[in-house]
């Protein structure tokens, strides 16, 4: 069953690490919304691009004074993919990031099914270059990668809480980190 909105919001607000959650009133599950014309092949099955503001986000990234630096602590990301390759954080040595699994600073995704890569995608595959899919925030965001994931999807609590503090040492605005985990993780909460 599903959790009442009182359990949900009693998690969120027990929660140091969720800033908040919103409800959109005005997108049903049975609505099929389609987002600005996009010519990436596979954008037209993105409905989670008009769900999610894709219209809306164009506004902001022509505002836009600097770019947003989105880490993804995850499998690491597939760096030189066509649609994210203009989209990478780089360091002054012209590094994406950070791979803990290996101790070096390659963070390719080496995941078999991509995950690091897909989240990577979602948040700002380029749009309108006839390739794939388009992401939802435009060129004013950077993807940091932080590899904390082996090629089967598995990590050590200690190399998240490391990748953590990687992306907030190397200036992240935003962390995305998309895992999960059987029971508590101490080291998450020191």
């Amino acid at each position: 069953a599903l959790p009442s909105r009182e359990e949900l919001k009693n998690a969120v607000d027990s929660s140091p690490c969720v800033l908040g959650v919103a409800e959109n009133k005005k997108t049903k599950k049975t609505q099929i919304v389609q987002a600005a014309s996009l010519n990436d092949p596979e954008a037209s099955e993105q409905t989670h691009l008009a769900t999610l503001g894709y219209d809306q986000s164009r506004e902001v990234a022509n505002t836009a004074t600097r770019k947003v630096v989105v880490a993804v602590i995850d499998s690491g990301v597939q760096y030189d993919h066509q649609d994210l390759d203009e989209r990478m954080w780089s360091a002054t040595q012209g590094r994406h990031g950070y791979n803990y699994v290996n101790g070096n600073y390659d963070p390719m995704d080496d995941d078999s099914e991509g995950h690091g890569t897909h989240v990577a995608g979602i948040i700002a595959a380029e749009e309108n270059n006839g390739y794939a899919t388009a992401g939802l925030t435009g060129d004013f965001v950077e993807i940091m990668a932080v590899k904390v994931l082996d090629s089967s999807g598995n990590g050590d609590s200690k190399d998240v809480a490391n990748g953590i503090d990687f992306a907030i040492q190397n200036g992240a605005d935003i962390i995305n980190l998309s895992v999960e985990s059987q029971g508590a993780i101490r080291v998450m909460y020191a």
